[in-house]
């Protein structure tokens, strides 16, 4: 409770919790270039950046947005997939080539037996 003129002014929860929430977004929203409306609805360009304060075009903003460190684990657990599977889809490409050769030889080893047992019964009859 605080005094204002001379009569105590009871201070409300609601407005102070309203006024730190709104603090809080307008923390988050001047990390970067960004627009706001007046009263009159009219739009203003904020500019936090050397380019769109030069330009007063918004698309040359060269802010970084701030990653939570949540966004940052998504990023790299993302990578992280994305490399094991290129890896998987490499190893099952390895994988396809050595059964085409192992099929390979183990169809040129079974003519080989063949031709030596045909090669055998030819010698054996003769």
């Amino acid at each position: 409770m605080g005094r204002m003129g001379g009569r105590p002014v009871r201070d409300h929860p609601q407005r102070h919790r309203n006024t730190d929430e709104h603090l809080a977004e307008l923390l988050i929203i001047t990390m970067k270039c960004h627009y706001i409306y007046t009263k009159d609805g009219e739009k203003v360009l904020i500019p936090y950046c050397w380019p769109v304060v030069l330009t007063g075009d918004m698309s040359q903003c060269t802010c970084r947005p701030e990653k939570t460190f949540a966004a940052f684990e998504r990023e790299r657990y993302n990578e992280t997939v994305k490399a094991l599977r290129a890896e998987i889809k490499d190893l099952e490409h390895e994988n396809a080539y050595l059964n085409r050769i192992i099929k390979k030889l183990t169809n040129q080893k079974r003519k080989n037996e063949n031709y030596d047992e045909r090669a055998a019964c030819g010698a054996a009859e003769r």
